[in-house]
């Protein structure tokens, strides 16, 4: 199915910022059908947050100005399975800085906002280290802002684990803030 709804975006001053970055890291031996999971509950979830699926549009008008807009047209999101067969959680979380090894978690490093006329708005990289797993996401900072960065990762966590998509606004405090709004 194809979308062709365009949702505005608010500032062009955003296109020039990194993609924004967000990594979980657990402590646990990877399950045989966990990565699997984590790609069907990702394609669920994507299902209630379209414009991360689509692609920037830039317009250059006559009168020299220009607009930027998100095309929602399932273009994809870039899911990145790898093993760092020598790292393990502690490397991670023992020093006092950021590893340089943590950059290599996240795909669409060094991509700049936009560049997601051409590239993925999403980027997921699911990395089994040797005790645990690191889940980096990589978002186009001028889709999403970081509040709903986090209500992107909540929601794709709670279809992770319920399987069923449907049950994505089950809490009570959001049935009742949706009904005031």
């Amino acid at each position: 199915m194809v979308y062709c709804e365009t949702h505005f975006v608010p500032t062009l001053r955003s296109l020039l910022i990194p993609t924004n970055k967000k990594g979980l890291l657990y402590y646990h031996p990877v399950v045989s059908n966990q990565i699997q999971q984590l790609r069907h509950s990702l394609s669920s979830t994507l299902a209630f947050f379209q414009p991360l699926v689509g692609r920037l549009k830039i317009t250059e008008y006559q009168d020299k100005t220009v607009s930027c807009s998100v095309i929602c047209n399932n273009a994809d999101v870039l899911f990145v399975h790898a093993r760092s067969e020598n790292t393990c959680v502690a490397d991670i979380l023992e020093p006092t800085y950021v590893p340089p090894i943590v950059d290599s978690f996240f795909a669409l490093t060094g991509v700049r906002s936009y560049e997601g006329t051409s590239k993925p708005l999403l980027a997921v990289q699911v990395t089994e280290l040797i005790d645990g797993i690191f889940i980096g996401c990589s978002f186009n900072h001028a889709v999403i802002d970081g509040k709903s960065v986090w209500h992107f990762i909540n929601s794709w966590a709670e279809i992770s684990r319920s399987c069923c998509h449907h049950q994505i606004f089950k809490h009570k405090s959001e049935q009742e803030y949706l009904k005031t709004k």
